[in-house]
């Protein structure tokens, strides 16, 4: 009987050093790709830049005005406001932000008289809260106070000394004796009051001007944009 001839290697099969070297090579490429997901992981971990905050405004006020802003600047706002005015409102929420913003960058001084111009007792009530704050408070808290007034606008004939004090509050005051005064405020209407000493040529709020000229629009929230238009091209 014959002898069968030697089995020969099957190409199928690789050699020990051939699967070895594969083995290598894909180890390789697993420790490359987890150093680079690590070092991803690394980098977007790691702090985030905060962001840019505008410099707060320097803020003095008296019994009639709130000044927001650098005396340096270039451009002068002034804004003729009443507390119960919803047009008055609209036009602070419309341009409260970009106001404070220049103000903050030294680019405008912010100038906000608050004012009544006649109507309901109750309506110069507000007012009389917000100079009892300027009187015996501080500056920012007559900032805070002056913005509340406005979010949380208090109709003429709904006023109370309770609602005063909560704003008064919220706005920072901590004093008693400025709560108090806030709270014995008169919130009781007859028939009328006498408009607040306003210079010559306000007769309605909200009333703005930008370096003494006046700005005007058709409404509260056009007249914020034209305000806005008109300090950025005052100030290139």
């Amino acid at each position: 009987m014959s002898a069968e001839p030697p089995a020969m290697p099957s190409s199928d099969v690789e050699e020990p050093e051939e699967r070895n070297r594969r083995l290598l090579m894909v180890l390789g490429v697993v420790v490359a790709v987890s150093a680079l997901v690590a070092g991803a992981v690394v980098f977007s971990s790691g702090p985030s830049p905060k962001p840019q905050v505008d410099p707060q405004a320097p803020v003095r006020a008296s019994d009639t005005t709130l000044v927001v802003g650098q005396p340096s600047a270039r451009t002068k706002v002034v804004v003729y406001e009443d507390f119960t005015s919803t047009g008055s409102r609209e036009f602070e929420i419309a341009s409260r932000d970009f106001l404070r913003v220049e103000a903050g960058q030294g680019h405008a001084l912010v100038e906000y008289h608050p004012v009544t111009l006649g109507g309901p007792r109750a309506a110069g009530v507000p007012l009389a809260a917000w100079k009892a704050v300027v009187e015996a408070g501080s500056a920012r808290q007559a900032l805070a106070l002056h913005d509340l007034m406005f979010d949380r606008q208090i109709a003429g004939g709904d006023v109370s000394a309770a609602d005063l004090v909560a704003l008064a509050k919220k706005a920072g005051v901590r004093s008693s004796q400025v709560l108090e005064t806030v709270g014995a405020l008169d919130v009781s209407p007859p028939a009328s009051t006498q408009p607040a000493a306003v210079p010559a040529g306000v007769r309605t709020t909200p009333t703005v001007l930008v370096n003494g000229e006046p700005v005007t629009a058709p409404s509260p929230t056009a007249l914020a944009d034209e305000v806005q238009r008109t300090v950025l091209a005052a100030d290139r």
